[in-house]
């Protein structure tokens, strides 16, 4: 708890009050703008108007103003604490130099460390994967980079993954690149000159038929199920020889597919309420350090409040120091139940539709060519039933045993 408030006074603190009938939105547009606030509480002034009392960082303040505005509240300033308002200016000549020095030790220092780790040429493999194994051997953020056997870490990648035919570690400055080349593999297809028959996919009524090698079984109009035989890659010749052949066609199939979803006119909703808390973290390679004392604000459950968590490079008046900061923002929150109108329930179910909708046609061989919808209110919901007219390419090649 001194160090943050140690480092506070460092960077410079304004004591500020709200005024104004929207001092939530102003909390919760501060809050989308990643700007700490603390120590806040409620005053009553002489003429038993209320306002809002809060600390930030002077960096920080200079932000509130286009915040205000948006918020339509009054910000001003009550008081300024820290180093930058306190010095005179021969202390602060003093303090600036001491300041570069100790910038530029720290700025050595750092570079000695390895402080980021990316990826490239990955394209199946995650990311994650591949710096939780550097991270196994040895690469993570904080290492000396003259510990690290960039060899090794490499050779264990090209040993875990069959389809990586090279890597290499690169250090460049402070950033390692897990650098790596994935192989192409060929997709996982019935070779052309091995029997197969071609059977269904899904029900429907044919409307399209194609056999391009193979027997026909099936003509347009017949309805067929899942697993009907299309075409035949077994067939008869001239002389009564059966023989087995690969069998390719392409089977195009009508059906109606019906969504339905219901949408409660009554829904609960997590509303934000006043008293953000932002608890900071200090993240010296894997030991967290917390700047703050604990309390039950933290420990809220989820349907209680909104909670974000973030970690960004600390930095001292600009330079990148060998640590990071990990913020938990904290807002209070309640639930409160609220009534919809029918044209947002609509929406609701509109855009559930179309999401499905999105999802059902992604295999690229099903099209949606008509909808036919009906919505309408049942016992408090709006329920949207739709039925679709669907197409689809139903061929599915399987082996002859």
């Amino acid at each position: 708890m001194f160090l943050l408030k140690f480092i506070r006074w460092i960077k410079g603190m304004v004591l500020f009050s709200v005024e104004g009938k929207f001092t939530e939105r102003f909390f919760n547009l501060a809050s989308k703008n990643n700007i700490p606030i603390w120590g806040s509480y409620w005053k009553e002034k002489e003429d038993g108007e209320k306002i809002f009392v809060g600390c930030t960082l002077a960096s920080y303040y200079k932000k509130f103003h286009i915040i205000s505005k948006k918020a339509r509240v009054k910000v001003r300033i009550i008081e300024k604490k820290g180093l930058p308002f306190e010095t005179s200016n021969n202390n602060r000549a003093i303090f600036i130099l001491i300041v570069f020095i100790v910038s530029l030790a720290s700025l050595y220092i750092s570079s000695l460390f390895v402080w980021d780790i990316r990826t490239a040429g990955n394209i199946e493999i995650p990311s994650s994967e591949l710096i939780e194994i550097a991270d196994t051997y040895g690469l993570r953020i904080g290492k000396l980079k003259k510990s690290i056997d960039v060899d090794k870490i490499a050779d264990e990648i090209i040993i875990r993954y069959e389809n990586i035919s090279w890597a290499a570690i690169n250090i460049v400055g402070t950033v390692a690149t897990i650098d790596i080349k994935e192989m192409q593999l060929p997709p996982e297809i019935i070779d052309k000159g091995e029997p197969c028959n071609v059977i269904a996919s899904h029900e429907g009524t044919l409307i399209e038929v194609e056999v391009y090698d193979g027997e026909r079984v099936v003509s347009k109009g017949d309805g067929i199920k899942k697993g009907d035989m299309i075409a035949s890659g077994i067939w008869e010749d001239k002389r009564g020889n059966l023989l087995k052949k690969h069998a390719r066609a392409k089977a195009v199939v009508e059906y109606k597919e019906t969504y339905t979803v219901s949408i409660p006119l009554k829904q609960t909703i997590k509303v934000p309420k006043t008293g953000m808390k932002n608890y900071k973290y200090i993240n010296i390679g894997k030991i967290k350090m917390p700047l703050f004392i604990v309390d039950s604000k933290i420990r809220l459950p989820e349907e209680e409040c909104f909670r974000r968590e973030y970690t960004r490079n600390a930095t001292f008046f600009g330079i990148k120091m060998p640590w990071t900061i990990t913020v938990v923002q904290v807002i209070p929150a309640s639930m409160e139940e609220i009534e919809i109108t029918n044209d947002k329930a609509k929406e609701q179910a509109l855009n559930s539709l179309d999401k499905w909708e999105k999802e059902y046609i992604s295999d690229g061989k099903t099209k949606i060519v008509d909808k036919q919808l009906n919505g309408k209110l049942k016992n408090g919901e709006y329920v949207l039933e739709v039925v679709c007219t669907v197409h689809k390419d139903v061929a599915e090649q399987q082996k002859i045993q």
